[in-house]
């Protein structure tokens, strides 16, 4: 009889599936705290609150539980990996099923309300009206405009380094996996570093724009919020991936390396 072998998950993936799962618990709380979310889509972008935004939240929970699911399977050395699996698609399903609903939902909202038909329960948020932007933060724009400033020639060469990766991969030109990894996160990593200091500009100036529409931080905090926070989820998601890949890539490149 062949003797049972539990499940294994290298530690590299339980760390990042732990931060992960972090990222998105702390992203679950702050849309329960705003009560807004801006969901981006190509003719533009959506804030919606109420129900759609607890359903965000709902499904960002989820899915923070399924990468706790995959983590956990592996310090579980009994033989039950189908159950696990099963819980983690289960719950990446729900996940999906939910967070594609909320738009739905809210149109569903908005409909009946241009009807006179008030059925659903209002959610505001638990911190709707708090910001952490205070007038005195305008001080340290300079500071971050100095960084955009020298990140031009950066950001130039890492976009057209990520064109010139992207064109060698449609052309088929024989290039290592690995290498093209890494090429890729060190172009990703300058773009959302680059990323990041525009939306912190706009943070220190207490306004941002979304579909031409400058929203304030003194007079619709919670909008305020909930567009920073999905531009900077964004940027940091990004960000993390490529530091996910520059690792992955360097510890192929080492290994292969190392058995020469």
């Amino acid at each position: 009889m062949k003797k049972y072998k539990p499940n294994k998950i290298a530690l590299k993936t339980r760390i990042w599936l732990s931060i992960a799962a972090i990222y998105l618990l702390l992203y679950a709380i702050a849309e329960l705290a705003i009560g807004y979310t801006l969901i981006p889509g190509r003719r533009g972008s959506i804030l919606v609150s109420g129900i759609p935004t607890l359903m965000i939240a709902a499904s960002s929970i989820s899915l923070c539980l399924a990468a706790v699911v995959t983590v956990i399977d592996h310090y579980d050395i009994r033989p039950n990996e189908h159950k696990y699996e099963n819980a983690r698609n289960k719950l990446i399903y729900l996940t999906i099923i939910i967070f594609l609903s909320a738009p739905f939902f809210e149109i569903l909202e908005m409909v009946l309300l241009i009807n006179k038909i008030d059925i659903f329960p209002h959610f505001t948020g638990f911190a709707a009206n708090y910001t952490l932007y205070t007038p005195g933060l305008e001080k340290y724009i300079p500071l971050v405009d100095n960084f955009l400033d020298n990140s031009l020639i950066p950001g130039v060469l890492a976009t057209l380094t990520l064109l010139a990766v992207i064109a060698l991969h449609k052309l088929k030109i024989n290039i290592q996996k690995k290498y093209i990894t890494l090429m890729t996160s060190i172009c990703v990593f300058i773009l959302a570093v680059i990323f990041i200091l525009f939306i912190t500009k706009d943070f220190l100036s207490g306004a941002v724009e979304d579909d031409n529409v400058l929203y304030y931080a003194d007079n619709s905090p919670s909008k305020f919020n909930a567009i920073l926070l999905t531009h900077f989820i964004i940027g940091f998601a990004f960000l993390l991936a490529s530091l996910y890949g520059f690792t992955h890539s360097i510890s192929l490149i080492f290994s292969n390396d190392y058995k020469k």
